[in-house]
């Protein structure tokens, strides 16, 4: 997807700080190359490991604590839970690239592209690490609550792990396999995608001293967000024309992957149809542009856009409703939702 430009306008005032805080932990490392490389992943670097200034993602889940951190008046309290937050992320994107076989992220060469699999694995290691030892700064300056804040990222970065545990088993799995459902999409995309999103908005409120039923609010809000969105990348995948998208269109498709319109498909189609769709995704490498086109009209001819399109419809307005139960000012709630908005695309988007 391309960059979208009103968000990372909301976050202005809150990425260099994030991006600093990561510096100074990288630079207060001793002088080794992981830590550039390191710092290659999160675009500091070129890939001589010469210092720039690079797009480098949208710090949209750390964005978000801060701008609820800053809304609920604990903005430099919440620095180290963000900001380890955004390690985890970034983390988890080097060791997705090599299990997935990326040779790019972000326009440029993977780590593990660029110096192999072994150090990529260790970079990512590393990284995992450095997310701890940041979230130690708000832990010493905040023992009583902090514990809940550290309970919270923990246990929902195993989910994470989880969650991707459950996409490489889905990708391993042949389309016939009993393993692929819509059920255990949904529970995949959840670990793995939307609890981080939750994480990220709950945390604030945490740090904040919240009562319980705010917190949960900051996580619905959260975690239907990151569903929505998920969803909205499955249809763009497919659907999406590629002077708006930034990706090679139907790119889901010739990668065979199974995502919800896909496995929503082989649940609808009639027996021949079915064995023929399982006999595409079966084929090594990726598909040519005839079997592309059949399997969108099959999936266009049965509902799956309408079917997912509704799906992220309700995940989006369960987020827009949990923003509007918050103790915030309606401005602010205006922002957040503006965010779902622009995060959200029109249905227009892949359309036209």
């Amino acid at each position: 997807m391309k960059k979208p430009e009103a968000v990372l306008q909301i976050f202005d005032k809150y990425v260099p700080i994030i991006d600093s805080e990561i510096g100074g932990l990288l630079e207060n490392q001793e002088n080794h190359q992981m830590y550039r490389t390191m710092e290659y992943f999160l675009g500091y670097r070129d890939e001589k490991l010469n210092k720039i200034e690079e797009y480098a993602g949208k710090r949209f889940r750390s964005g978000t604590c801060l701008l609820l951190a800053d809304y609920y008046n604990v903005l430099s309290q919440a620095l180290p839970v963000a900001t380890s937050i955004e390690i985890f992320h970034n983390f988890t994107l080097i060791h997705d690239d090599i299990e997935d076989n990326d040779e790019l992220r972000r326009g440029r060469p993977t780590v593990w592209k660029l110096w192999g699999l072994n150090q990529a694995i260790n970079t990512g290691d590393a990284q995992l690490a450095l997310c701890y030892i940041e979230l130690l700064k708000y832990l010493k300056t905040n023992p009583k609550k902090g514990l809940k804040v550290q309970e919270l990222l923990y246990e929902n970065y195993l989910k994470v792990a989880e969650g991707q545990h459950m996409d490489i088993k889905l990708a391993e799995s042949s389309l016939n396999n009993p393993y692929v459902t819509s059920d255990n999409y949904m529970d995949m995309i959840y670990k793995k995608s939307a609890t981080l999103v939750g994480v990220s908005t709950k945390a604030a409120g945490l740090v904040a001293e919240l009562k319980d039923a705010e917190n949960q609010t900051l996580w619905d809000y959260g975690v239907n967000l990151g569903l929505a969105y998920q969803l909205s990348d499955d249809l763009i995948s497919i659907w999406g024309k590629a002077e708006n998208t930034g990706k090679n269109e139907a790119k889901d498709l010739s990668e065979k992957k199974k995502t919800l319109p896909v496995i929503y498909l082989h649940n609808k189609l009639g027996d021949s149809d079915k064995k023929d769709l399982e006999d595409i995704y079966s084929q090594p490498g990726e598909l040519e542009n005839k079997e592309v086109n059949r399997i969108k009209e099959l999936l266009t001819k049965n509902g799956a856009h309408d079917y997912v399109w509704e799906k992220m419809i309700e995940k989006i307005e369960l987020s827009n409703r949990a923003i509007e139960k918050l103790s915030l000012s309606n401005q602010q709630k205006e922002t957040l939702l503006s965010i779902n908005r622009t995060l959200i695309p029109s249905k227009k988007w892949w359309e036209e």
